[in-house]
């Protein structure tokens, strides 16, 4: 059973995370008349030195210009946000792992490297995210973010950032969908945070299922037979 809240701060690296991992908790919070809002930090798609793995993904989803891809993925957002019911969605804008360059290159050559696990940014870019993350955080919010599951550069960033700077009492950190569904994906620390720290499990809803399907350009990509029912889980110390 959660805890009585009264603010919720939910931070999804991408347009589609929060729907995908803790829409059907957002469903429930809104219903319990808990204030939710939700941050997508990573917003932005332009980039003149896009890697060959991030041109196809582009294409793949129905998209051949960077530029088409942000105006779509945007419009999903708005759709799935409506159908969670969540009035309050911000994004903050900084471009996604896989359309970011530096020197005239990729950061993130290829999807492998940007599943490695390992976050290559540089301290000054990560410095101007952790400002942005302090800026919008609230001092009376559970903060809602990634475990980490997948291993992709920007849910980690997100994750060691606002663990960072958030007190242990007020994290949730949510399973990331799909990744999570594979076991393979999840690294052997967070198998055992999953075991011992307190959690909250939800099955998806046919509502929250719609919310997911608002990103009609990635869905494809992501549950390659169809979309299904699966469980969310949060994980931290906010759960009781």
């Amino acid at each position: 059973m959660m805890k009585l809240l009264q603010k919720i701060q939910v931070f999804s690296p991408h347009f589609d995370d929060a729907s995908l991992s803790c829409g059907e908790h957002i469903l429930r919070w809104k219903k319990a008349g808990i204030d939710v809002e939700v941050y997508t930090v990573f917003s932005q798609f332009e980039s003149h030195f896009l890697s060959a793995d991030s041109v196809d993904f582009m294409e793949r989803s129905g998209s051949n210009s960077a530029q088409s891809f942000q105006h779509e993925r945007s419009k999903e957002d708005s759709r799935s946000m409506k159908l969670l019911s969540i009035e309050k969605y911000h994004w903050l804008g900084f471009t996604d792992g896989g359309f970011r360059s530096k020197d005239e290159l990729p950061v993130y050559p290829s999807h492998k490297v940007l599943f490695a696990g390992k976050i290559l940014d540089n301290e000054e870019w990560q410095k101007k995210l952790l400002s942005q993350l302090k800026s919008v955080l609230r001092d009376d919010a559970v903060i809602v973010f990634p475990l980490g599951v997948g291993q992709h550069a920007d849910h980690l960033l997100v994750r060691n950032l606002l663990q960072q700077i958030v007190h242990e009492q007020r994290q949730l950190q949510y399973v990331d969908v799909p990744y999570a569904l594979s076991f393979h994906q999840w690294t052997s620390e967070q198998l055992i945070k999953l075991l011992l720290q307190p959690r909250s499990l939800a099955w998806s809803s046919a509502q929250k299922l719609k919310a997911v399907e608002a990103y009609t350009s990635q869905v494809p990509t992501l549950f390659y037979d169809a979309l299904w029912e699966y469980p969310e889980c949060l994980i931290g110390q906010a759960v009781s």
